[in-house]
């Protein structure tokens, strides 16, 4: 049997919806919608999840391809998307149940500095034994090295 449970964070225990973390700041669809494809842009994420880009970087290339009149709006969603992860129905569950089997859990998640920095903020972070952030060990998986 397993002592130990490795979880993922987007899409296992939160729901990681673009739209939805978009839509909280900007109400326009197309402006919503434009914000959405150049903020969470693979171009910028994959590097965020490798630690080779910073978040001050990531702002000054998304406000370069956006409309002065949304480059607020655009930083208000980069900076609050942690904010906007609801949990997925039972996980919770999952975890705690888990926890109570002896089971030692961990996150090991491809993300960025910015979320390992405020991961304290993230109430069911705090169930785990112990999270890996891709950014922070400076390898993003699947990786064979």
């Amino acid at each position: 049997m397993f002592d130990n449970i490795v979880f993922d964070f987007g899409q296992v225990l939160v729901k990681f919806d673009e739209a939805y973390m978009t839509s909280r700041y900007i109400a326009d669809e197309a402006d919503a919608a434009l914000v959405q494809s150049v903020v969470f842009d693979r171009l910028y994420w994959d590097r965020l999840d490798a630690g080779t880009i910073t978040d001050d970087e990531v702002m000054a290339e998304s406000k370069k391809r956006l409309p002065a009149r949304l480059h607020e709006a655009a930083a208000q969603v980069y900076y609050n998307w942690i904010y906007n992860i609801p949990e997925i129905e039972g996980m919770r569950s999952v975890v705690e149940f888990c926890r109570e089997k002896g089971k030692i859990c961990y996150l090991l998640s491809n993300i960025c500095t910015y979320f390992a920095a405020h991961s304290d903020e993230i109430p069911i972070l705090s169930l785990l034994d112990g999270c890996v952030y891709s950014a922070v060990a400076g390898k993003v998986k699947p990786n064979r090295d």
